[in-house]
């Protein structure tokens, strides 16, 4: 059987049982956050762009945002049988993209965005196995939970293993 493959768009998550190809195009000040199971095989992917939801317009799409989007991620893990407490991630992007004469903190979503999701998985108590998170380029993250392997490619390089699972 040919495992599923999901392409996470931004402010979406992708969740499954068994194998799948999950992919997170354009991971720039965004957010790709895997988190699975081992011992049910659920496993899932989200694609965060904000770090903090500020109005109603989460209910929506809770993805767009890394504290709401987070929630919702668990929430979908457990509807398919996994546990929180066994779950492992893996994260990339929070880039800084946009280049601008004017430092501004507020403006710095990839280090907010990275800060936001360590946060969250520190409180959750969930095991980071793999990251790759800043940098001024953007990212690829493809994780094939068939073959065992994270992957992650930056603009104008090759593709490599960020984590192997098996």
């Amino acid at each position: 059987m040919t495992a599923i493959q999901s392409l996470v768009g931004i402010g979406e998550i992708q969740a499954v049982q068994g194998d799948a190809t999950f992919i997170c195009i354009g991971l720039g000040s965004c957010i790709g956050l895997f988190v699975s199971d081992a011992q049910t095989g659920v496993n899932a992917m989200a694609h965060f762009m904000l770090p903090k939801a500020f109005d109603k317009s989460a209910s929506d799409r809770p993805a767009k945002f890394a504290d709401t989007g987070f929630i919702a991620l668990i929430e979908m893990v457990e509807r398919l049988g996994g546990d929180r407490t066994r779950l492992k991630a893996v994260l990339a992007g929070g880039a800084h993209v946009l280049q601008s004469r004017i430092v501004n903190s507020q403006l710095e979503f990839g280090v907010r965005n990275t800060r936001m999701v360590k946060e969250m998985l520190e409180e959750y108590g969930i095991e980071v196995l793999a990251e790759e998170t800043g940098g001024t380029k953007g990212r690829t993250l493809t994780v094939d939970t068939a073959v065992g392997k994270a992957t992650i490619r930056s603009a104008g390089e090759p593709e490599r293993i960020l984590y192997r699972f098996k």
